[in-house]
């Protein structure tokens, strides 16, 4: 195995046992597993030791002691390749890595969680339940109201899959500034900026379910794609639905959500895209139940529906070079993180309102006139801000040296008049987002030399 990534791309593995064999020296059940490098941990390093077995949390100063026959360097090897399979992820603090195959879980743990998302205030309703429904490929028809038993019978969720998800989850929710999260082995509360949701792994019907803790669907359409990225790494075969509960007959009633996991005994899941499809095209959906007129399905859906795109103005305009994938993240992250503010930071204005940011992949559609569309938001906007990589650069001049050398690196480049105030707010809120995340960092402030009419900032990812 190989793999051209910095850090990866000085090593090549001939016998994949010799990663293996490395992992389930973190990666196992301990209660079996009786190894001597278990024993030393505990006697040497008990805290360290605890907080692994307990908490899945590994700190760096076992690795000298788990793994003591490798040197440094192969031991950051070896630690790079665990974070590349999904197999730890770094917390905030660089010393410390969530492992997320040693979650356990607990009745207390999971009443805890369900505790939590019912003080949120949220309703348990079809507006704010999903279903992200797995299969491979050709065996669930997704085009049609599912009822959740052929779920069950015909779906298919990989051991393990869930685990992959959650340190995704993790890993972005720390690049947005999320609330902490809060995990077990099924079941966790996760935040993106300031929109929060809690994941629960259905096995038994081959779903997870995420139960959204705010008036929108950010979360949800988050853990879409994060998900998307764990199929295409590991599972390509895999086929993920997100699927919606069918309204109860005269209702939009689901599960009460009490202080402990609402059941899903039953029903139909509609599609996502169907109901979208037929809500917007004024067309009807069967239920499973009944036929859903596009009026009623609008009412009892209004979350889920398209967004009326264009809005006419902007705190904050993102431009990016799509193909670029480093690029693509970094837009979306302070998207997210800009444009979903919590309680207590990332609010806007003298009414503490979540900034509105144009990222065109929300504000668009196809078939729109997408270079005046852009130009009149960038018009519009308070704040434009170009993000400017290596690889957002090859196609305009020929700096293959430069940009070999720096291909790890991203500019975010952002302008606004001295004399907004509201502009200079967005600004200070963008220098907050570096403060708090080590991988997004302010490298000057400084007003731009070509115009003395606009205040610029540089950030490098």
């Amino acid at each position: 195995m190989f793999f051209n990534e910095p850090g990866l791309d000085d090593i090549v593995i001939l016998d994949p046992e010799w990663l293996v064999s490395a992992a389930t020296k973190i990666i196992c059940e301990f209660s079996i597993h009786d190894l001597e490098e278990h024993r030393t941990a505990q006697r040497t390093k008990a805290k360290s030791w605890n907080a692994l077995t307990r908490s899945a949390e590994l700190n760096v100063d076992l690795l000298p002691v788990l793994w003591s026959t490798h040197d440094a360097a192969t031991r950051a090897q070896l630690l790079g390749l665990m974070v590349k399979f999904g197999l730890a992820v770094p917390m905030r603090d660089h010393s410390t890595f969530l492992i997320p195959a040693l979650l356990t879980t607990s009745p207390e743990r999971v009443t805890r969680l369900y505790k939590t998302a019912a003080a949120s205030g949220v309703k348990p309703d079809v507006q704010h339940t999903a279903y992200f429904v797995f299969s491979l490929e050709d065996q669930l028809d997704s085009t049609q109201a599912l009822e959740i038993e052929s779920a069950s019978r015909e779906g298919f969720l990989p051991t393990g899959f869930f685990a992959r998800v959650l340190g995704k989850c993790v890993s972005w929710s720390q690049s947005t500034h999320g609330a902490p999260v809060q995990l077990s082995q099924s079941h966790a509360i996760i935040s993106f900026g300031g929109d929060r949701a809690l994941l629960s792994e259905l096995p038994e019907w081959n779903c997870i379910r995420i139960l959204l803790l705010q008036d929108n669907v950010l979360a949800a359409e988050r853990c879409s794609a994060l998900i998307q990225e764990v199929i295409s790494e590991c599972m390509p075969r895999l086929c993920c639905h997100l699927m919606l509960p069918a309204p109860g007959l005269g209702g939009d009633t689901a599960p009460a959500l009490t202080h402990s996991p609402p059941t899903d005994d039953g029903g139909h899941l509609l599609p996502l895209e169907r109901i979208r499809a037929a809500a917007c095209g004024s067309l009807s959906l069967w239920s499973g139940q009944e036929q859903l007129h596009h009026l009623q399905l609008q009412t009892s859906y209004s979350l889920w529906l398209p967004s009326t795109g264009r809005l006419d103005a902007y705190e904050l305009l993102v431009s990016y070079r799509h193909s670029a994938k480093q690029d693509s993240e970094c837009a979306a992250k302070l998207s997210d993180g800009l444009g979903s503010g919590s309680q207590d930071q990332f609010l806007f204005g003298a009414t503490r309102r979540r900034m509105r940011v144009f990222l065109d992949c929300i504000r668009l559609g196809l078939g729109q006139l997408f270079v005046e569309d852009i130009m009149e938001a960038m018009l519009n906007s308070r704040v434009v801000c170009p993000i400017i990589s290596a690889d957002a650069v090859r196609r305009m001049e020929e700096i293959e040296e430069t940009a070999a050398e720096h291909s790890g690196t991203i500019y975010i480049i952002c302008s606004t008049s001295e004399k907004d105030l509201l502009g200079n707010e967005v600004m200070k809120q963008l220098e907050l987002l570096c403060a708090i995340n080590p991988e997004l960092i302010m490298v000057s402030a400084m007003v731009v030399p070509s115009s003395s009419s606009l205040l610029g900032r540089l950030y490098v990812l």
